[in-house]
């Protein structure tokens, strides 16, 4: 079967990549609102008393070097299986293993509140990935630009990055 998802199916470096973008760049900015039922004190010893509405900002946490090494570079080689075995074993930073925490590593949240269409999406991502690059090659023009990011229902850059696409 030479379908995009078939295709997707084995792609680790693909779907790093993909994880990648989305630990940078996060489409939403604050997910998983819960309220705290009985009074919580951090580790680091901030007290959250009972009642609080909590959201976590995957924007901030995922960029805070606390979490992740290098937190403002983009490598996609962090979520390879070697890296991930690499931290579970890591005793010298207590926060490292947050990045591979389910709700770390899902845009679309997980659990009841997750997004029912979440899988589906997902493997849409990797079939239009695998069929993009392996049809064209895909640069910036003009190169170096920058963007910003704004907010609103979900993120996007702005300006828009433009793309050139060149066929294989």
């Amino acid at each position: 079967d030479g379908s995009p998802f078939r295709k997707s199916a084995n792609l680790p470096y693909l779907k790093a990549c993909i994880r990648e973008s989305h630990r940078l760049t996060p489409p939403g900015n604050a997910m998983t609102m819960r309220t705290q039922h009985q009074d919580f004190v951090t580790e680091s010893g901030f007290e959250i008393p009972a009642g609080t509405v909590m959201w976590m900002a995957p924007y901030q946490v995922n960029r805070d070097p606390r979490y992740v090494q290098n937190s403002d570079k983009y490598e996609p080689e962090r979520f390879l299986s070697a890296a991930v075995n690499v931290r579970k074993k890591d005793t010298t930073c207590p926060y490292s293993k947050q990045l591979d925490h389910g709700i770390s590593k899902h845009p679309f949240s997980m659990g009841a509140r997750g997004c029912l269409g979440r899988r589906a999406a997902e493997l849409e991502i990797q079939a239009l990935m695998v069929q993009l690059f392996s049809r064209y090659r895909v640069t910036a023009n003009p190169p170096n630009q920058s963007f910003k990011r704004k907010q609103m229902t979900l993120s996007i850059p702005d300006p828009m990055p433009k793309v050139k696409l060149t066929k294989r």
